[in-house]
């Protein structure tokens, strides 16, 4: 739990180490996400031991090491982003000296910045967000706050993975984001001060910090890493954060704050109360006053209130107040009401994390949910990794498919995510390989459990269609669905596929329009002429020739044959748009020359009947003819009739 050390105005010092800076051992109590961790040239498991000034190698942004220092009594935590942030290759370069404060006795009290940019004096970086000004009209900011590793209260395993996964939602909500990993208090009160000079042309701006947190005299604190002997007060506390975005607000806009952190009175006893929200302010904060907010195991990924945030914010459909009601709700049920979340609202403002979006069903994944089945070892840099990938697509894109697959393979058994699941398609179409669904379905596996949205795809389309393993559409289902949950259009428009035929799930042709409709917004061409059919029949949808003319000619014009076809229909009947037989005969004949053998027997008819082509019953038997082949009925039927 989020608990703190009955000390206010002054806490025990570090214990200088004696190792000389470089000579330190770290042990690895255990990986999240990994079976093993490349340090020092060597792939590392739990028990491993390594030194300071080894270098370790991450492959990709879920893996987290949980590290026991020699001589030390703390659990450390370190990923990806942490060492990113600070530019560091080692721990030595991560924990470097960078400042000292006097405590007691005259003892000197060694410090660590964290991985903020602001409290150097740069800009802070800005991961973009999502553009869908339908969804997210505003534009939107995001400071997001991790603290695990405190110097002198206990480590919060998951604070670090809650801050990642947060900001990866905030973003497909379309909030741009500011992320401060393991901050001091000056790394937290120059970033808070730089996001709200950045917010300065945002229309909403919001905070979430997940750390120690603790109540003294009726306010909130949310603690920096280095609490040192610093006095309470030193710190950052809500009330302040309110104070500082009311000079940053004006009308029509809105701040909102989120915080995941512990409120144990260690002051005067004072009522169960959040900071009162101002006009445009909206609060919400993990537990009740006086009371601790939960971290869960470290093996756990996320903490209840960052898991209940994650799946619900954005989901619903409904506006801030309804949304943060059911994250409440949520938290209670899973801590059995051990934890009760408060709220407050300071209204003036109508807003919606997603605006327009239908209620959800189901619930968006946390990032670093999955584990890794296999990890190869690898002698190259992550980024190394991900420049053979790239190469790689780019050969593949070429046709040069050997090439394509000796890139892949370097990548691929490296740990390189997408590599993976590139690797998985030569395998399952045979470019460049020799076709192996089993190989297929092993590379989409590995590449699927560490969260690759390309690799769950694949594996949901081998569960489908039994590639590799036993058909089941139910684990179809499964990955389909992580993997369009992360905005992957390829899964979204197979979701919606599985939806329309029923394939592991209740047929609905309305949740199937939801998911084509995802992946015909970002321009997949089968999924458009899906949509497009979907509006015809006013199947899940409103009828409607308006949208479906406009989604066939969408997907036409990409040189989809199935809507070239649906397209040059329209045009022989004369539905949704003015019967056109030649117009028809030209869209035939593009679908017929892929190979379509709808299209193939549309033409043989036009051939026949002299339907905007000059008759010719040789021309009308060879499009039969090539349908036939296909198995195409009624055109065995006409050959048969000739």
């Amino acid at each position: 739990m989020k608990h703190l050390l009955p000390v206010i105005t002054l806490i025990l010092m570090l214990t200088a180490s004696t190792q000389a800076m470089g000579q330190e051992t770290y042990t690895i109590k255990s990986i999240q996400n990994a079976q093993s961790i490349a340090i020092g040239n060597r792939q590392k498991k739990v028990n491993d031991t390594f030194k300071g000034t080894d270098r370790i190698v991450f492959t990709n942004k879920k893996e987290c090491l949980v590290l026991k220092k020699e001589g030390s009594s703390r659990d450390l935590y370190v990923n990806e982003e942490v060492m990113k942030a600070r530019n560091a290759q080692t721990l030595d370069e991560l924990f470097a000296k960078k400042g000292r404060r006097k405590g007691t006795n005259n003892r000197d009290k060694t410090y660590t910045p964290g991985a903020g940019r602001g409290y150097s004096g740069n800009a802070p970086e800005i991961a973009q967000g999502e553009r869908n000004t339908s969804k997210y009209p505003e534009k939107r900011i995001a400071l997001v706050i991790g603290n695990s590793n405190y110097q002198e209260l206990d480590g919060l395993p998951n604070a670090l993975n809650d801050a990642r996964d947060v900001s990866y939602r905030l973003k497909q909500l379309g909030f741009d984001v500011i992320t401060l990993y393991d901050g001091n208090i000056n790394d937290m009160q120059t970033t808070v001060n730089s996001f709200f000079q950045v917010a300065q042309s945002y229309q909403v701006a919001l905070i979430y910090f997940a750390g120690h947190g603790i109540r003294y005299e009726g306010k909130d604190y949310l603690l920096s890493v280095d609490r040192g002997d610093m006095g309470i007060k030193d710190e950052c506390n809500l009330d302040y954060l309110i104070d500082e975005s009311e000079k940053w607000k004006s009308n029509g806009k809105v701040m909102i704050f989120v915080i995941d952190a512990c409120r144990n009175r260690k002051g005067f006893n004072d009522d169960d109360r959040v900071p009162s929200a101002k006009r445009g302010t909206a609060i919400l904060q993990s537990t009740s006053s006086g009371e601790v907010a939960m971290d869960a195991d470290a093996g756990s990924g996320n903490s209840p209130f960052a898991t209940a945030f994650i799946n619900g914010v954005g989901q619903s459909g409904e506006d801030i107040e309804e949304e943060f009601s059911n994250i409440r709700r949520q938290v209670r049920k899973s801590t059995n009401d051990s934890q009760v979340p408060r709220t407050s609202l300071g209204g003036g403002y109508d807003f919606y994390f997603c605006k327009g979006c239908q209620p959800q069903t189901t619930k968006i994944q946390p990032t670093n949910q999955h584990t890794v089945n296999q990890r190869r070892q690898s002698t190259y840099t992550a980024e190394q990794l991900a420049q053979y990938t790239k190469k790689g697509k780019e050969e593949y894109d070429k046709k040069n498919y050997s090439e394509a697959v000796r890139l892949f393979k370097i990548a691929a058994e490296g740990g390189d995510a997408e590599a993976q699941a590139e690797l998985g398609w030569c395998y399952l179409d045979g470019n460049g390989i020799t076709k192996s669904y089993s190989e297929a379905f092993n590379w989409f596996s590995q590449s699927a459990n560490q969260g690759n949205a390309n690799g769950q795809n694949g594996l949901g389309g081998c569960y489908r269609n039994g590639y590799g393993v036993n058909q089941s559409y139910s684990e179809s289902i499964k990955w389909f669905r992580l993997s369009a949950e992360q905005g992957y259009a390829k899964a979204q428009a197979n979701l919606g596929y599985s939806y329309q035929k029923g394939y592991g799930v209740d047929q609905s042709w309305s949740i199937a329009a939801k998911w084509y409709r995802l992946a015909a917004e970002q321009g997949h061409s089968m999924a458009q002429n899906n949509l497009g059919a979907c509006y015809k029949d006013g199947a899940g949808v409103p009828q409607s020739c308006t949208e479906a003319l406009k989604w066939f000619r969408l997907s036409a014009e990409k040189g989809n044959s199935t809507a070239q076809c649906n397209l040059g229909d329209l045009y022989l009947n004369g539905k949704c748009v003015r019967q056109s037989y030649p117009e028809s005969v030209k869209w035939f004949r593009l679908s017929a020359a892929q190979g379509y053998a709808n299209a193939q027997f549309a033409l043989g008819l036009c051939y026949e009947n002299g339907l905007g082509v000059t008759k010719s019953y040789t021309e009308a038997v060879k499009w039969y003819r090539l349908a036939a082949k296909q198995g195409h009925k009624e055109a065995t039927e006409k050959l048969a009739g000739l």
